[in-house]
Parts: C-alpha cells; sequence; structure tokens
C-alpha cells in the first residue's frame, strides 16, 4: 500500500495527464458523435460554390435582360458590380466592360461551355 502512495505521489502529474486527456477524449466523443455536427469540408466547400453560382446565374440573367432591351448599345442601364464583374463581348471586341481591374481577352473565354474556370496571372475566375 506504501508503495502505491509512492508511486502516485511521485508521478502525480503524469496521472493527472492521463485522466485529463481521457476526460477530453469523453467530452469530444459526447460533442462531435453526432453527424450532424460534424463538418464536411467537402460538402461545404460544394455548398459554397453552388450558392455562388446561383447568384452568378441570377446577375446573368438581369444583365441578358438589359441587354436585350438595350439595343442601343448606350449601355446606360447596367449597374457597376465589383463582386461579380462582367464583360459583353461582341464579335470577338469587349463592348462593355463592369470594372477595369481586368479585361479578359476574348480568345481566352472563346467556346461553348456553362462553366469554364479561368487560371490567369491576375487571378482565378469562372466564366459563363
Amino acid at each position: 500500500m506504501n508503495q502505491i502512495r509512492q508511486f502516485i505521489f511521485k508521478h502525480k502529474a503524469f496521472l493527472l495527464s492521463i485522466l485529463l486527456v481521457g476526460l477530453t477524449l469523453i467530452i469530444d466523443e459526447a460533442i462531435f458523435s453526432d453527424q450532424k455536427r460534424r463538418v464536411n469540408p467537402d460538402q461545404t466547400i460544394t455548398d459554397n460554390l453552388h450558392q455562388q453560382l446561383d447568384k452568378l446565374e441570377r446577375q446573368l440573367q438581369q444583365i441578358s435582360d438589359v441587354a436585350v432591351v438595350d439595343l442601343s448599345r448606350l449601355f446606360n442601364r447596367f449597374a457597376s458590380n465589383e463582386e461579380f464583374p462582367y464583360f459583353i463581348f461582341e464579335d470577338g471586341e469587349v463592348i462593355y466592360w463592369s470594372t477595369n481591374r481586368f479585361v479578359p481577352k476574348y480568345g481566352t473565354l472563346d467556346g461553348t461551355y456553362i462553366y469554364k474556370f479561368l487560371d490567369l496571372k491576375s487571378g482565378q475566375y469562372i466564366g459563363n
């Protein structure tokens, strides 16, 4: 019995550490064992990307509606948008831009696609 007391007294910091680690694991399992509380990074990224693409689609629809109405090509009905800058091309030439931070070359955007990921020197973009 005396040896047990000496062992506990001598190694009390180590034993306390083991006890705290065990308690931490029990609490962690109790809190995070629920699948609803766990965060799946792939799913979170996918959900965020879908939300942004939905916003992009809505903006594209608004721009298309205005562009069809504004046949005079004055573009005074367009609003500047820094969140999703946009460019309107006609015959390979840019005829309207919502920002001057960056203007892509038409060849970069040429093609038929729903979304196109562009990795350029100026940054990464999604073309639509």
